[in-house]
């Protein structure tokens, strides 16, 4: 697949999401889903660089990646399907070959849409293609069966599907068994979480956040085998690495002046009332730091995996992704003061001193809906209002938040206005791919 700023490309377009992830995520509980996450993009990613596949976004338990040659997509969307059953799953998968809109790594249009819109007729274990791709592979080894026509939600006309049947002589195997699935998924640990303190190791610093007033930089780090609740400066009891670090940089020396271990793991982080409030993605909590003793001053539950957490309004903010939820922390009590429902599962959250906002897309909503929602939370109220549709970003949008209004981009370099009231509107179209808006 060619690459280029703006512009179109021929690609074999890929989809996949595992089977009934909403009952898995019930059935398996918090950490141990994530556990099972964990291994699924493992395995998928080892198996798009085995067929020289080009992964363009995922988001929850689906993927979304591109091929050059059909054949390569075709074959990567099976070993997926075969190889996730290790862990007692099922994945199902949609391809189509198309014309596709593309600006830097993303992909847009039509034929992305015709993509997602398989994948949502594949079953367990399946490999749903169109006609149009099941045409470009005479001779590859791959055998199909005719599924009739189907009318694509948002596509015109009807198209023929093809599910893939066998390859090289060898047909795909059925989906598991109830039992095997079952005793598979009984070896999916828990992630341990011991309540040690580890003591700092090197860590490699991926996020930079401002510590306004303090005239210095919070780093976070991300590497490290270890978990657990705290963060610590000094010497501790074990030599055990930790998962990531915090770490204070003087802006003038560029020195680092203090280096604190975290034995959790690490998410994004947030500053406000002269704390740094750390997301622990396996623990579903926050952990207030304050910044100038460096000790822990609290442990705060929060919703069901938090994804993003912002400071504004008076609060911090916390987006709970299978929650369908806000969580309100009050920075005077450290207690979550409200948990505001969204009926959408939020990726994103930003917050200014008049307005918040939530926002999420992800492969299972490009496959449903085909936009992105993004919602206003009145910060009097504790109410979340009806979401904004932004269509065309088959990709998470990034979020910011002004005085009275919120603001969101896409991966294609668009950026609009969130207003309190009436239709999002488009303020400005860039030539970059967008990773973050700073209001």
């Amino acid at each position: 697949m060619r690459r280029g700023d703006r512009g179109s490309v021929l690609a074999t377009l890929l989809f996949t999401d595992i089977v009934g992830s909403t009952q898995l995520a019930d059935q398996l509980g918090d950490r141990r889903w994530r556990e099972l996450l964990a291994r699924h993009h493992e395995i998928v990613r080892r198996e798009l660089r085995q067929f020289q596949g080009r992964e363009i976004d995922t988001a929850g338990d689906g993927f979304f990646a591109a091929f050059d040659r059909p054949a390569d997509a075709v074959r990567c969307a099976a070993a997926i399907c075969d190889a996730v059953r290790t862990l007692g799953i099922e994945v199902r998968a949609g391809l189509h070959v198309g014309e596709a809109e593309a600006f830097k790594r993303k992909l847009s249009g039509v034929a992305v849409h015709i993509a997602a819109r398989v994948l949502a007729l594949a079953g367990p274990g399946e490999v749903l293609v169109t006609a149009v791709l099941r045409d470009l592979v005479p001779g590859a080894g791959v055998r199909f069966e005719d599924r009739g026509l189907h009318a694509l939600k948002g596509v015109p006309g009807e198209w023929r599907v093809f599910a893939v049947s066998a390859i090289d002589g060898k047909p795909l195997p059925p989906p598991l068994d109830p039992e095997a699935s079952k005793e598979r998924l009984d070896r999916i640990p828990a992630p341990r979480i011991p309540r040690r303190m580890r003591r700092p190791a090197a860590a490699t610093a991926v996020v930079v956040v401002l510590v306004v007033g303090l005239a210095a930089f919070v780093v976070w780090g991300r590497n490290g085998p270890s978990t657990g609740s705290g963060a610590q400066s000094g010497p501790g009891t074990a030599s055990v690495p930790p998962k990531g670090q915090l770490a204070l940089i003087d802006p003038v020396t560029r020195q680092e002046s203090i280096l604190l271990p975290l034995d959790f793991d690490p998410g994004p982080v947030a500053f406000a009332e002269g704390s740094v409030w750390i997301v622990d993605e396996k623990d579903d909590r926050i952990v207030r730091v304050d910044a100038m003793t460096h000790r822990v001053l609290a442990s705060i539950r929060v919703g069901s995996d938090p994804e993003a957490i912002a400071a504004g309004a008076g609060s911090v903010w916390v987006a709970n992704h299978f929650g369908r939820s806000v969580s309100r922390i009050d920075p005077g009590t450290d207690a979550v003061v409200a948990t505001i429902p969204l009926d959408f599962l939020p990726l994103r959250v930003a917050a200014a001193s008049g307005a918040v906002w939530a926002a999420s897309n992800s492969i299972q909503q490009l496959v449903e809906n085909q936009y992105a929602r993004v919602s206003e939370i009145d910060p009097t109220t504790n109410r979340a209002a009806p979401p904004f549709k932004i269509y065309g970003s088959p990709c998470t949008p990034v979020l910011a938040a002004g005085s009275e209004n919120g603001w969101i981009g896409t991966a294609f370099g668009r950026v609009f206005n969130l207003p309190s009231s009436g239709e999002a509107a488009l303020f400005a179209t860039v030539d970059a791919e967008l990773d973050g808006i700073l209001f």
